[in-house]
This record gives structure tokens, C-alpha cells and sequence, in this order.
């Protein structure tokens, strides 16, 4: 698949995908909705139907407003026909009641299909200091966790 294809496929223009050293694995940099995705496959590689799916399921994650749920990686399991979405809630360690609770960000993405793969999302409630000056949603130490997961 050349690149421009995999740019046409990609709807937004403020994403960039980035292959990696292996035809399994990408990333997804989404600048309008602050997101950095890794991406990841069984067998074969990242292609346009996987980009698709990314894209929808930033469009769920959007939907939800609240400027610290990530998504933070998509496997496909293109030998078994699944698909998990790792999502991450961060959410002030100061306070006690959450504007956005884990049953409701599964609930927005229950039993989801695409194209007869079986869709589900892992949710992971993070407590942070968002007020402090060293606090950034993207840091690579809220993606290690999630790499295990992913195989990458």
C-alpha cells in the first residue's frame, strides 16, 4: 500500500502516521484531538481498514469531552478477527468524584463490529497531578503499561 493511499484513507488532516521498523506497527498522531496512538497487528501489517478504525474510534473517544481520556493503543487480532482499544482516563488523585466514570466509557463502546471484526476497549483509570507543571497526557511513562499489551 503506498503512502498516498494510506493518506487518503486517513480523513483528518491534522493526523500523521508513522510506520515503525516492523509492517505490524504504527503510531497515530492526532493534533486536533491531542492523541498519540500506538498501533499494533498479529499477523501482517497497518493498513488503510486498521486506519479506518483508529479513526472512528478517536471520533468516540472525542465525543466523550473530557481533554484527559487517551486512547492509547489499538490491537487487532487479525487472526482471531478481535480488536481492543486501550483507553486511559486520567483524572486528578485531589479529587474524589469523576465527571467521567469506566462504566460509561464502556458503555460507549460495547459490542462494536467493524466489517464483522469483534470490537472491545480495556479501560484504565489513572490518577494524576494534572495541576502540576511537569503533567503531560502524552508522556511516554502513561504508554509503557499499554506496550505490553500491544507487543510492541
Amino acid at each position: 500500500m503506498s503512502r498516498e493511499t494510506l493518506k487518503k484513507s486517513m480523513p483528518s488532516e491534522n493526523m500523521i502516521v508513522s510506520f515503525c521498523d516492523s509492517p505490524s506497527k504504527a503510531t497515530i498522531r492526532d493534533f486536533e484531538r491531542d492523541q498519540f496512538v500506538l498501533l499494533s497487528t498479529r499477523k501482517g501489517s497497518v493498513g488503510t481498514f486498521l486506519l479506518e478504525v483508529a479513526e472512528d474510534i478517536l471520533s468516540k473517544v472525542h465525543k466523550l469531552q473530557n481533554a484527559h481520556i487517551k486512547l492509547r493503543g489499538i490491537w487487532f487480532d487479525n487472526l482471531h478477527g478481535d480488536i481492543t482499544s486501550y483507553i486511559e482516563l486520567l483524572h486528578d488523585y485531589s479529587k474524589d468524584d469523576l465527571d467521567l466514570t469506566k462504566e460509561l466509557i464502556l458503555k460507549t463502546f460495547e459490542n462494536g463490529w467493524y466489517d464483522g471484526q469483534h470490537a472491545s476497549a480495556e479501560v484504565t483509570l489513572t490518577p494524576v497531578s494534572i495541576t502540576s507543571e511537569h503533567f503531560f497526557p502524552l508522556n511516554d511513562e502513561f504508554y509503557g503499561k499499554f506496550k505490553e499489551y500491544l507487543f510492541w
